[in-house]
């Protein structure tokens, strides 16, 4: 079985990519030693774009927690719900929209995954929502007497070798005497640990570097103060010190080696909460943003804590090369979304773009793309959840805007492969506003067990993932005028996982199937870019969603990230005229190929049964 599998994951569905020299004439390209494709390289069907393999970057389930975000310590900002509530009755509680109380719960009242230190009437654990450092409350500990109390988190994971910058801010009503310390799971050996006399009256960071000499999956990271006293905890911080502007470099690289042309954030449905003028306060002093949306956060207690703002985005994207997308939230204003775009854009002597600059970014960003929402026609998107068309005048407003204030920038606008009738009306009222079309597409659900259905599915981008960029496509050619077409981004797609909706029932799990399907839909995009006017394909999404599977130490591209990798070879390429699929028996094989810039290179993707 596993040798089956192997040679599935292999030879029989991946795609199969190779560069070689190309000869003048007609190039056979041997499928196995009885089946010959022929390719004439004078045959070329325009470019194919690399944004056709664009990645989304979304505040999600594990993909910032857990995935990019360098950060180990989990509701380092105290926000999350006492440890009192059962996780999942919270959960299904917001999926009815049941009111939930934040912060109160045990006569400790320790915020969401730290435990209290000591006990007793001379101890007082409270969370504080008056005195902070970063939004919405503080983890608060009175001592009356001379006692010792603090709180703590277990599970903390560390590695040999590896340098650690450890913090928490604090604030003391008195002088009061504070160790820090990283011990085993039993508390009694210590790791590293710091001694500090708290500063009376403002926030004052304690902190410390340490280098292990051992590996613990498990370690408690804890602060313990020695009463009497008053004292305020917030915004607790360890990360590896060679972080990258808060993020993982493992996993950065990683999408250095699949390539991101282009990346979307900061979502998707994580936009309706989003307020991006708050990430102008350094990380620690960022409000921790509610979602609202219960399955967008459902592992950090509905959380985020705003370790990627557009200034970390930006750098991000200047690493990887890739062109950064930025979508709106329109439960903001329409003059935020034009600071916004300032901000990015501006020189130095415009408002925003000063403000940028005095942040040590002088010049310009030159973002050029601006999505004007995400999914607007979903409840999901709270308040700004339109109809046709009110979503268009939404639309003008914005978009007259944002064009007034740079007039090179590409709007997208948001529509929909799920109601018919939608896109006309948008379209017919509002295309004059737009530069781009989105929609967007999760392919069939099923389990991970190789079977003919599942084999079906892989394969099913070419057949109905198609269909519903046609039907897009018609739909946008019907409404505008003859021989006006706008082009069409699918910035959210991949195969539909259960998790997604449920993550409590369901695990995230990407393998051979999902290296099919992502295969099959790669080749789809490749051939059709042109007769549907493709302009960009943005997966959803990279991180511990499709591509990049990442553990405590060590992170790996996983069937999908294999996938993207190879795929690399046909961007930027002149596609080859073939046909969709080529039948060998009863089994069609699905075949793109592509010839580089230089007239010399061949790039081809094969997926299908039986290619060894």
């Amino acid at each position: 079985m596993k040798l089956l599998l192997w040679k599935w994951v292999c030879f029989m569905t991946f795609c199969l990519l190779f560069p070689a020299a190309l000869a003048r004439g007609d190039v056979s390209v041997t499928a196995e030693s009885s089946y010959k494709i022929k390719i004439d390289p004078s045959k070329t069907a325009g470019v194919i774009s690399p944004f056709l393999f664009a990645h989304n970057l979304e505040n999600t389930r594990w993909a910032m927690y857990k995935g990019l975000s360098a950060q180990i310590p989990a509701n380092r900002k105290f926000a999350g719900t006492s440890q009192i509530y059962n996780w999942k009755k919270v959960y299904y509680a917001r999926q009815k929209h049941d009111h939930m109380v934040r912060g109160r719960g045990d006569s400790d009242d320790v915020a969401a995954h730290w435990y209290p230190i000591g006990s007793g009437n001379k101890i007082w654990h409270r969370a504080d929502t008056e005195i902070y450092f970063s939004a919405p409350q503080s983890q608060r500990i009175d001592l009356f007497g001379n006692t010792k109390a603090g709180i703590g988190q277990s599970g903390i994971p560390i590695k040999t070798g590896v340098d650690y910058s450890i913090y928490f801010w604090l604030r003391a009503k008195q002088h009061i005497l504070t160790t820090a310390r990283l011990t085993d799971v039993s508390g009694e050996k210590i790791y590293a640990k710091k001694k500090h006399k708290t500063s009376v009256g403002q926030w004052h960071q304690l902190s410390f570097t340490c280098t292990l000499t051992v590996t613990d999956p498990n370690t408690r990271l804890e602060i313990i103060f020695q009463g009497p006293g008053m004292v305020w905890i917030d915004s607790a911080s360890m990360m590896p010190s060679d972080n990258f502007h808060g993020m993982r470099r493992d996993v950065i690289e990683l999408l250095k080696q699949m390539s991101v042309p282009l990346l979307r954030w900061p979502g998707g449905n994580f936009t309706r909460d989003y307020m991006w003028k708050e990430a102008l306060l350094e990380v620690d002093k960022r409000l921790a943003i509610m979602m609202h949306n219960h399955e967008t956060l459902p592992f950090t207690d509905n959380y985020d804590f705003h370790e990627i703002g557009i200034d970390e985005f930006i750098k991000l994207c200047k690493y990887l090369n890739a062109e950064p997308s930025i979508v709106f939230n329109l439960n903001d204003s329409a003059q935020s979304a034009v600071d916004w775009v300032q901000y990015c854009n501006g020189s130095a002597d415009t408002k925003w773009g000063r403000i940028r600059a005095q942040r040590g970014h002088c010049r310009p960003y030159n973002v050029k793309y601006f999505s004007i929402g995400n999914e607007i026609y979903g409840d999901w998107m709270g308040p700004a959840n339109f109809g046709p068309a009110e979503y268009s005048e939404v639309l003008k407003r914005f978009s007259k805007a944002i064009k007034k204030a740079d007039p090179s920038v590409t709007i997208i606008a948001s529509g929909t492969r799920r109601k018919t009738g939608w896109n006309p009306k948008v379209i017919s009222s509002a295309a004059d506003y737009m530069d781009m079309y989105s929609a967007h597409y999760y392919g069939p659900t099923a389990g991970s067990k190789i079977t003919h259905d599942v084999l079906m599915q892989g394969r099913s981008p070419t057949t109905y993932f198609r269909k519903s960029i046609e039907f897009v496509r018609g739909e946008i050619n019907a409404a505008t005028p003859q021989g006006y077409k706008i082009p069409v981004t699918f910035d959210e797609w991949n195969r539909g996982h259960k998790w997604m909706g449920d993550p409590y029932n369901h695990t995230w799990n990407v393998g051979p199937v999902e290296g099919m399907y992502l295969a099959s839909a790669l080749n789809m995009f490749c051939r059709q870019t042109g007769p549907l006017n493709i302009s960009m394909c943005v997966f959803f999404q990279a991180v511990n969603e499709g591509c990049i599977t990442v553990k405590p130490h060590t992170t790996f591209l996983n069937a999908g990230g294999q996938v993207f990798k190879l795929f690399k070879a046909h961007h930027g390429n002149r596609l080859l005229q073939l046909a969709d699929t080529f039948e060998k028996g009863n089994d069609p094989l699905d075949v793109c190929a592509s010839l580089g810039l230089n007239g010399k290179d061949l790039a081809s993707s094969c997926c299908g049964k039986d290619i060894t």
